[in-house]
């Protein structure tokens, strides 16, 4: 990490920063869907459950007494209207248990619910019983007879039936329950999920940006440090070009004078040897006259 560049520096923090976001994300989908699925659980499963049996039970009773009111009836219209009142429950009842059938997630709940129909099976037969002896019945004696034993022996299978069909309703209740208790656990160690990763994120940003702020800051230091060198290198650089251009100058003064010096010879010399020409011509013409003079003292 020491020879990454700032930008890898900045990178690899919000590379972190982010990673840390995903997780808090995941977590808290995770979480989110826990919650979910024991909310459906309660809402598609649990409590239709009970509003089937609540209605199922509802008839029940309502039979009950419907059946009484049967065997103490001496009039064929009103049992006639008493036996269609029951048909009319017991295709309701069908229906709220066909449906509570169709939401039976678990061994517990089929086993009770297998009660209930083996419970209602037994009633229903019974009852069937009771509502052919009381259509024979022709005298309040033979009605009191028969209720009374209407209430020893079909009110025991009744309660049955009612038992059978309460516990699956507790069962469904205790299932809102434990859903209600792992939804608030659920929310409980979310909220305390989130806190974690909310403190572990802010302690990994300020670890990063500490990390960060410091070793960009000697990162720049060293950049510092080596441009002020550079720039002391090409001071000293500088110096040394600049002494060494005073130098050339100063050689080149010197040299521009020795050659002015020596032009000035040079003309000196040529006006020298323009001088002994002049003077070697003059001589040479003397020198003509006297041989020609001598010439003539010869002759």
């Amino acid at each position: 990490m020491k020879k990454w560049t700032i930008k890898k520096r900045i990178s690899f923090g919000f590379g972190a920063l982010l990673l840390v976001a995903l997780a808090l994300g995941a977590f808290t989908k995770l979480r989110v869907n826990a919650i979910n699925h024991h909310f459906t659980e309660v809402a598609e499963v649990a409590l239709p459950s009970i509003n089937f049996l609540t209605a199922a039970n509802a008839i029940a009773l309502e039979d009950q007494g419907i059946i009484f009111k049967h065997i103490y009836s001496s009039s064929d219209a009103e049992m006639d209207a008493f036996e269609a009142t029951m048909r009319t429950n017991a295709t309701e009842v069908a229906g709220h248990l066909d449906g509570y059938q169709k939401l039976l997630s678990d061994d517990q709940a089929r086993g009770l619910f297998e009660n209930v129909l083996a419970s209602q099976t037994k009633y229903l037969d019974f009852r069937k019983q009771i509502l052919k002896l009381s259509r024979a019945a022709t005298n309040a004696a033979t009605s009191s007879a028969l209720a009374a034993r209407a209430a020893s022996e079909l009110d025991p299978l009744a309660q049955q039936y009612n038992s059978a069909l309460t516990a699956c309703i507790a069962k469904q209740q205790k299932d809102v329950n434990a859903a209600c208790t792992a939804v608030a656990a659920t929310v409980r160690d979310t909220n305390v999920g989130i806190l974690a990763v909310l403190a572990a994120a802010l302690g990994i940003g300020l670890a990063l940006g500490i990390f960060i702020t410091r070793s960009t800051d000697s990162v720049l230091r060293g950049v510092s440090v080596s441009l002020n060198d550079g720039a002391n290198q090409i001071a000293s650089a500088s110096s040394q070009v600049s002494g060494s251009s005073q130098s050339l100058a100063e050689g080149a003064s010197e040299q521009a004078a020795s050659i002015e010096e020596t032009g000035a010879s040079l003309e000196e010399m040529a006006a020298m040897t323009k001088r002994n020409a002049e003077n070697a011509q003059k001589a040479n013409e003397l020198a003509k006259q006297a041989r020609a003079a001598a010439d003539k003292g010869a002759g």
